[in-house]
């Protein structure tokens, strides 16, 4: 038996929904008070008045004391459908099984299968966000993450899709709270943390991120891994201020990885990420890794809009690998959830199909460059043909939300994306 395949033994032998994710890793949003464990179910608020209470509420709220709870009486959260959905229908590992696997959650097994659910934790994985600061507004984000999106649909409203309302205003909340409570709280949840990883909005964007920067070098064992997101479409005054940063991290001894949010390549990339240039993040790539020591790991939020674009994806990044290293450059491919009406399996099944046996066909003709986790990535998303999202009139939608963004943005998804706008029967009338 391989070791993911004893751990997810393990995992379903204490009970058929428990995930070390829900205790060891935790993503918090500070700009709207939110956090979920991991990131894959729905943010939930922290209620100011268990803040105050106690600022390890940041990772332990009664909400998601709840949730360990029912992991523990061997119940399957609801929020956690993303893995449900996996493990359901796919012969594949679903996130639960490689989180729980990962070196900053397996040595906890022990620990946390013994605990009640009642008690206040440590992650070992913090993702923190510092709000939703971002100079782009790309296709499938919203408010709360990007401050450009909030501007959107504060100046135009939220767009009408198929009769309902989609997108609204980031909700504004007593921000100096949670943030004070962060650093309150992380001195004494430092020492417990494997990795911190710089979330957003767009860190790079955001000038306190170079403030936890400090605060990590100051502080922090050499032994904390930083992982720092971005989506990499910045001028080279503020790339090159980014890089000396990273530098800073990699000299006193951190391992880096910077996460960068891609699915597509040239001008299908620039419409799904709009605001961005596809020849300034592949430029970015380039000096990242020609003039650091830092990883590489691409964030591919796998839909719709990517279905026709990823082979080609997928190609660049093997290049990379060649040029690189193949551990060094990887890529983590997850279904979207939200919104519904992207979700790739709304197209055609044999459509469908074919694109996806052409990923796998770039994989498997790369010689071993993408390593086992990166293929089964992948070879899930292939298993899933043939279910269904779940949602009512949602290719109404999709054409809906697209007729009004290229109205606001003014561009064309028929020219951009021609093969899928025929395929979903889409015009702009």
């Amino acid at each position: 038996m391989s070791e993911i395949e004893d751990m997810r033994s393990k995992l379903n032998a204490r009970g058929a929904g428990f995930c070390l994710a829900k205790w060891t890793q935790v993503t918090m949003h500070l700009g709207t008070g939110m956090m979920h464990s991991c990131h894959h179910p729905p943010p939930h608020q922290i209620p100011l008045n268990e803040l105050n209470a106690d600022v390890s509420a940041l990772h332990n709220t009664n909400y998601k004391k709840e949730q360990r709870k029912r992991m523990l009486n061997g119940e399957r959260p609801s929020e956690c459908s993303h893995c449900w959905n996996i493990e359901d229908n796919t012969s594949n590992f679903s996130d639960r099984v490689y989180k729980s696997n990962s070196e900053y959650s397996k040595h906890r097994f022990d620990e946390i299968a013994a605990l009640t659910g009642d008690e206040n934790v440590y992650p070992s994985y913090l993702e923190a966000s510092f709000g939703n600061v971002c100079n782009l507004r790309c296709i499938y984000c919203n408010p709360d993450f990007s401050s450009r999106w909030d501007e959107e649909i504060r100046r135009h409203g939220p767009y009408q899709v198929a009769g309902e309302e989609h997108q609204y205003p980031a909700q504004p909340q007593d921000t100096n709270a949670y943030f004070d409570a962060f650093w309150k709280w992380l001195p004494a949840a430092l020492p417990h943390l494997s990795v911190l990883r710089l979330t957003g909005g767009e860190p790079v964007s955001n000038k306190n991120i170079f403030q936890l920067i400090d605060y990590i070098l100051e502080y922090a064992n050499s032994s904390l891994e930083v992982g720092i997101n971005t989506h990499g479409s910045h001028d080279t005054k503020l790339w090159n201020k980014f890089l000396q940063q990273v530098k800073r991290l990699t000299a006193a001894g951190h391992r880096v990885i910077v996460f960068l949010s891609a699915e597509g390549t040239g001008e299908q990339s620039q419409y799904n990420r709009y605001g961005s240039k596809w020849d300034t993040v592949a430029r970015n790539c380039t000096d990242l890794l020609s003039n650091t020591d830092v990883s590489l790991t691409f964030m591919s939020t796998y839909n719709i809009m990517s279905v026709y674009t990823f082979t080609d994806f997928l190609s660049y990044v093997a290049s990379l690998k060649q040029q690189y290293g193949n551990e060094r450059v990887t890529v983590d491919t997850s279904k979207l959830d939200t919104p519904e009406f992207m979700d790739y399996r709304l197209l055609p099944e044999p459509m469908l199909v074919q694109h996806l046996d052409s990923h796998i066909e770039v994989i498997v003709n790369s010689a071993g460059a993408f390593n086992l986790w990166e293929t089964n990535k992948i070879l899930r998303l292939r298993e899933l043909v043939g279910t269904q999202p779940v949602g009512k009139n949602l290719m109404q939608k999709l054409h809906d939300y697209v007729t009004e963004y290229d109205r606001r943005r003014k561009t064309t998804f028929a020219d951009v994306f021609g093969d899928l706008a025929r395929d979903i029967g889409y015009t702009d009338e």
